[in-house]
């Protein structure tokens, strides 16, 4: 069975791992932290995860395949949620945890830094090539992983689902779903054009 193959999930603090042709092949479960709540695979085979240590802030570990730890970072976030983390192509990581910081973490998993803070909680984050779109209750802020800067900042109205987003070359849909209606919000050149459809589970 190829690495590549395998389908990393997370309840809780249980590492589940399933191969391809949806096979369980082991689950792990780590009790030393409170909660998981990110995980990726690196491009050199490792596995990071993400999550709160206890009451006092959060963690990132890599482990290999097997579920072996090679190594754990204490992180001190306050509020020890963490929304996203991503690898770059130095072999660093970008973590974007809710507080609004985003932490630059060496391959090593040695070092961490606040690079840039945005002001607002993080509610998500959705990564392209070298962009990273994270939303706030109020805020939408494009912030570029290459040079760990800004691009644009924009308030929303607080009823926008920032958890239903899709971006696609200049042009933005936000999604919506209420009990009469499914909505898409079209976004593009300063345009912006609003779809309604009637919920059929209503």
């Amino acid at each position: 069975m190829k690495r590549e193959n395998l389908l990393l999930s997370l309840i809780l603090c249980c590492w589940i791992t399933i191969c391809s042709s949806q096979k369980l092949i082991w689950t792990n479960l780590f009790g030393e932290y409170s909660d998981a709540q990110s995980m990726i695979k690196t491009t050199d085979g490792r596995i990071l995860m993400v999550g709160a240590f206890y009451q006092v802030s959060l963690f990132i570990a890599s482990y290999d395949t097997e579920g072996k730890r090679l190594k754990r970072t204490i992180i001190p976030e306050m509020y020890r949620t963490s929304i996203s983390l991503i690898e770059l192509d130095s072999g660093d990581f970008l973590l974007f945890t809710y507080s609004g910081n985003i932490w630059l973490i060496n391959s090593r998993l040695n070092a961490a830094k606040i690079i840039f803070s945005g002001g607002f909680e993080i509610i998500s984050a959705f990564h392209l090539a070298n962009e990273s779109i994270i939303f706030g209750n109020k805020n939408k802020l494009v912030f570029n992983t290459k040079t760990f800067q800004a691009l644009s900042r924009d308030t929303l109205i607080t009823n926008t689902n920032k958890y239903a987003y899709h971006y696609s070359g200049d042009t933005e849909f936000y999604f919506d779903i209420t009990d009469q209606f499914v909505s898409m919000t079209k976004k593009q050149n300063s345009q912006t054009l609003v779809s309604q459809f009637k919920n059929i589970d209503s």
